[in-house]
């Protein structure tokens, strides 16, 4: 209803491609094809994510799969130059903003975790990481992709030393069932995105301690 015949016979055509592939498969596809939106116009771009939010909400909810996609391509649409920040000066601490983090941790524990005590462990394991323990985790439906993008950009307000430390803390939250799913490895690049410390795309999130990054 909103594109040309041309564009929606080529996106009916890569879906049948597009489902020939592996769940985790998916996110690799989209960074193959974030270089090609960095060259939009802003009326392109705004063109692109009037249409991308309307395929998220077209079903009247908004998948995790979703929220890191958009998440990614946001991140992409928007120059370095141009980005807007919340006012203040970005050398804030990790426990400056405890409940931030308490929104954003879960959304890892929660996606790796079909039981919500083995998600409530891995979240503690995320935040021993930077020394918040005892703090209390938000449940499935306590958490909303809008209160977690708005946490993400007070988040992104830390000094480049604490994003670090947030990143690793995502990541032992999400090793703490001693294995990585793809769902986790999604919402740590969304993460990662938003914060503007982007992790490897290939490697995945390992690819962080292989990297030396400190803890």
């Amino acid at each position: 209803q909103r594109e040309e015949p041309r564009i929606v016979a080529l996106v009916t055509a890569l879906e049948a491609e597009v489902r020939s592939l592996g769940r985790e498969q998916h996110l690799p596809v989209v960074d193959l094809a974030l270089p090609a939106l960095r060259g939009l116009s802003p009326a392109q771009a705004g063109r692109f994510r009037t249409l991308m939010t309307a395929l998220v909400r077209i079903d009247r909810r908004v998948s995790p799969f979703e929220w890191a996609v958009t998440t990614l391509v946001n991140n992409t649409l928007t120059a370095a130059e141009d980005r807007i920040h919340v006012d203040g000066p970005h050398n804030r601490r990790i426990d400056q903003m405890r409940i931030q983090v308490r929104v954003v941790l879960p959304v890892v524990a929660l996606a790796g975790h079909d039981d919500e005590d083995e998600a409530r462990a891995a979240f503690a394991a995320g935040l021993a990481v930077l020394g918040l323990d005892g703090e209390a985790m938000y449940g499935n439906q306590a958490l909303k992709f809008d209160t977690v993008d708005n946490s993400l950009k007070r988040l992104d307000r830390l000094a480049p030393r604490e994003k670090e430390r947030l990143l690793v803390a995502c990541i032992r939250t999400a090793e703490a069932n001693h294995h990585i799913s793809v769902g986790e490895i999604e919402m740590i690049r969304a993460i990662g995105a938003a914060l503007h410390c982007p992790v490897p795309p290939v490697l995945g999130a390992g690819a962080l301690f292989a990297a030396g990054i400190p803890e």
